[in-house]
């Protein structure tokens, strides 16, 4: 069986950062963030889909026609509001008060980090990038993606996890 895309971009990422060991080039550099970004998103897409859609086997198709649904900026969004721990009295009205766990903190963190730096990444020749910063943005995706068992039943988490989908439709009503 493959390995998950989120994997494989992980793998990629890894792989364009330790190129050129002496002097990395910045379309490596540029493109392992990018990369990396994509890993996490994508990751998160999967996740989201299957707690949405359903696990299984069969559902896959119904996983990959809801995979085309989100969108980064409104992703963006709900992972800002995740990240303060405070979310807005809208949602807190329906869904009562649920805390966000510094875990769940963490991914939202590393999620707003990466998603700021593809575009830099991708389009501001201006900006330049250290391989020590790149790999350790990688190892930060790494790490949430890791831990994200540790947190997946977690009642914020779901919530998470339908927000990456309805947020900017949910959260001022």
């Amino acid at each position: 069986m493959a390995q998950p895309l989120y994997r494989q971009y992980l793998r990629q990422a890894r792989r364009l950062a330790s190129l050129d060991p002496r002097r990395p080039q910045q379309g490596n550099l540029r493109r392992a963030v990018s990369t990396a970004y994509y890993a996490l998103f994508h990751f998160l897409v999967d996740q989201s889909s299957r707690f949405l859609v359903g696990s299984t086997n069969h559902r896959e198709a119904l996983r990959r026609v809801a995979a085309r649904a989100f969108q980064h900026g409104e992703m963006a969004d709900a992972a800002k509001s995740f990240r303060s721990g405070t979310l807005p009295p809208p949602v807190t009205r329906i869904a009562g008060v649920i805390s966000v766990s510094s875990q769940l903190r963490d991914v939202t963190r590393v999620f707003v980090l990466a998603q700021e730096q593809r575009p830099l990444a991708d389009c501001d020749l201006a900006e330049t990038f250290l391989r020590s910063d790149v790999t350790a943005l990688i190892g930060r995706i790494e790490k949430v993606i890791e831990n994200w068992d540790g947190i997946r039943s977690d009642p914020a988490t779901r919530l998470f996890l339908l927000g990456l989908l309805t947020w900017n439709r949910v959260r001022g009503r």
